[in-house]
């Protein structure tokens, strides 16, 4: 089971560190960063999938990565015809993440101004309207509707 922390739990827990890491493999939307950034709270993460638009160097600590063979799954292989091919994913070195740690530990005042920079882009540009509005536009976009959210 999944624990959730109320908002004002999770702002405590979010002021008591000094950035969030989070070294996915890809992710859909990515609301963790996006949380953690919106209160000036610098993040450590990928710049693929979900992650992309928020991995600007001016905004989060972005890792490099490789594009790797994802591991399966043996469920996946079952309801798949036993398929091995299970897409890609971003694959992090040891070495990048911690350089990465390292780095924001030893340039505090950097690490404060993309967090102040990221807060704003998230408060202006990814909030939940803004985010559904796009998926909506470009869901209209695909099946030929005309566009009626905008951000």
């Amino acid at each position: 089971t999944s624990a959730h922390l109320p908002q004002t739990k999770l702002l405590k827990v979010l002021t008591e560190c000094h950035c969030l890491v989070f070294p996915s493999h890809g992710e859909g939307y990515g609301l963790p960063p996006r949380e953690a950034m919106s209160t000036g709270m610098p993040s450590i993460h990928i710049g693929f999938a979900g992650l992309e638009a928020i991995a600007n160097p001016s905004l989060a600590i972005p890792l490099s990565f490789e594009l790797v063979n994802a591991n399966g799954y043996d469920v996946w292989k079952k309801e798949n015809n036993n398929s091995t091919d299970f897409g890609k994913w971003a694959d992090v070195s040891i070495e990048n993440l911690t350089n990465a740690m390292i780095a924001t530990q030893n340039s505090p005042a950097e690490v404060m101004k993309r967090g102040i920079i990221a807060a704003n882009f998230i408060r202006r540009f990814e909030t939940y309207k803004h985010v559904s509005s796009r998926i909506i536009n470009s869901f209209h976009g695909l099946i030929g509707l005309p566009l009626e959210c905008r951000d």
